[in-house]
């Protein structure tokens, strides 16, 4: 497989580190800002037209100032640093409209696009998504084509400069068995990944005429060739060398936190099948054409709250806000109680809902005294106490635990005290 998988591919450079702010104040004073920018903005652009200044920036970026917003207070919980997507729905989302489905295909890309511009901003180092399978070369002729044709355009535009693709500088990795492609094609594979070899703030690999099962095959074969050689012996076989051989294995790139698939289909369709065992996996209803910022974000927000119980889970220590430590969850899987210690106490909890409720109010009338309408002051207090109260339990490890703070402990179990007993 790895054959298969241009050199260029195996270049990347070390990703930017991205600081994640270690205290309260700082995640506060961070957000306290940015949502002054924000009010700021919208109150301009009810009395005039947007500034040219706030123009560029959301051109640059290709988010609003909304996007940015959330995208700002998702931040202050664990971020996963790679993501995967299955981009399913585009016929469907077609054919519902009805419309062609090269036409849902390319609404699909636009998709893609806004995706990379919600991961940069949220800090997500490596992004890789299923945009074509082995199995699709079973489709029709005229959609084979057609997706085909679609693909060398959009391969050309993020060769372009001024692309969202260059401008979140993002390295592209395209693998998968890339033989069975047009030599057209190939070429415009090989030329997006010479001009974004030099991007080292995110990466995105497209799995291209790929399965998990002709990877793992692949790999298999080629581990079997060095063995046939002399040059590996079958001792020396292990997990960590067969994933070296994996055309989607990097130095650089991690195994995915979190993996993605649209159109509420529950299944894996053969991708990722070896990377995605110890990953969170979330499914969304929607068709991948229609996915926003807001269905993004939330299954973000369901990330950070099912990630506490797959560290414990997997015994590894919680990332971010998330405080499960690993003598409590062997505590618990034993059947005591969870430490007291690790729990939010109920006075603490009440002061991190109250505070933000109350500061909603002033803030309000704070708004409504200086002239503001009276609902886009509220919108603007509420989004604010929201954000406040999701910043203090994330930062204060609440997240993770809000859900069972109350719930009943589980009685301890009895010990044997003889083998007779057991």
């Amino acid at each position: 497989c790895s054959n298969a998988t241009p050199p260029i591919a195996q270049n990347l450079r070390p990703a930017e580190q991205r600081s994640v702010p270690a205290s309260w104040g700082t995640a506060n004073f961070r957000f306290a800002l940015l949502c002054s920018a924000a009010s700021a903005g919208s109150a301009a652009s009810r009395a005039a037209p947007r500034a040219p200044a706030s123009l560029l920036l959301q051109a640059m970026s290709g988010l609003n100032w909304a996007e940015r917003l959330g995208c700002a207070v998702a931040r202050a919980g664990p971020t996963p640093k790679h993501i995967a997507f299955i981009m399913d729905g585009n016929r469907r989302f077609a054919r519902e409209r009805g419309m062609e489905v090269a036409t849902g295909h390319r609404a699909g890309y636009s998709t893609l696009e806004q995706a990379v511009a919600w991961c940069g901003e949220l800090g997500v180092h490596a992004i890789t998504v299923y945009a074509f399978s082995i199995e699709n070369f079973k489709r029709s002729a005229e959609e084979v084509d057609a997706l085909m044709s679609l693909c060398s355009e959009k391969l050309r535009e993020m060769c372009a400069e001024d692309s969202l693709i260059q401008r979140h500088r993002v390295r592209v990795r395209v693998v998968g068995d890339l033989p069975r492609l047009s030599a057209s094609i190939r070429a415009e594979i090989e030329r997006v990944m010479l001009m974004t070899q030099h991007n080292t703030r995110s990466v995105l690999t497209v799995c291209f005429a790929y399965t998990s099962r002709y990877e793992m095959a692949s790999a298999i074969r080629s581990l079997a060739a060095s063995c046939s050689a002399g040059h590996l012996q079958p001792a020396d076989v292990c997990e960590s060398l067969f994933e070296q051989q994996m055309c989607t294995w990097s130095e650089q790139v991690p195994p995915p936190d979190l993996l993605i698939r649209t159109s509420g289909e529950k299944r894996l369709s053969d991708f990722l099948l070896w990377q995605s065992s110890r990953c969170v996996t979330l499914f969304s209803p929607v068709r991948w054409p229609e996915l926003s910022c807001g269905h993004f974000l939330a299954l973000i927000l369901r990330f950070q709250l099912a990630l506490p119980k797959l560290n414990a889970l997997l015994g590894r220590a919680a990332d971010g806000g998330a405080k499960a430590t690993a003598h409590c969850v062997r505590a618990k899987l034993a059947g005591d109680t969870w430490s007291t210690d690790e729990r939010v106490p109920r006075g603490s909890l009440l002061l991190m809902l109250g505070a933000p409720a109350g500061a909603a109010l002033a803030m309000t009338v704070a708004l409504c005294l200086i002239g503001w309408q009276v609902h886009g002051a509220v919108v603007i207090a509420c989004v604010s106490a929201v954000a406040w109260a999701y910043i203090a339990l994330s930062c204060q490890g609440g997240i993770s635990h809000a859900a069972a703070l109350y719930a009943p402990p589980v009685p301890p179990r009895r010990v044997a005290s003889s083998p007779l007993e057991e």
